[in-house]
């Protein structure tokens, strides 16, 4: 993962691979605990115009998601 812009993305730059869940940021979102960030995954054809990020209760067109990043792996338990 990139340290350039903490590991962020730009959607502008690459999209992530169709259908791998990610993290997005949204800088529109505000809804409720919800704030900015969603877990979500690529589309193809899900939205109007193409590509689309769907998370488990929202969907987002690409122009609402300006960053992504792969989701970070889970903590060790021992």
């Amino acid at each position: 993962m990139s340290n350039e812009n903490n590991g962020w993305i730009r959607v502008e730059d690459r999209l992530p691979p169709v259908g791998e869940d990610v993290l997005i940021f949204v800088p529109t979102l505000n809804i409720g605990d919800r704030k900015q960030f969603d877990i979500a995954w690529l589309d193809d054809g899900k939205c109007n115009d193409g590509f689309c990020f769907v998370g488990s209760t929202y969907g987002f067109d690409l122009p609402q998601v300006t960053h992504w990043r792969p989701i970070p792996h889970p903590p060790v338990i021992k």
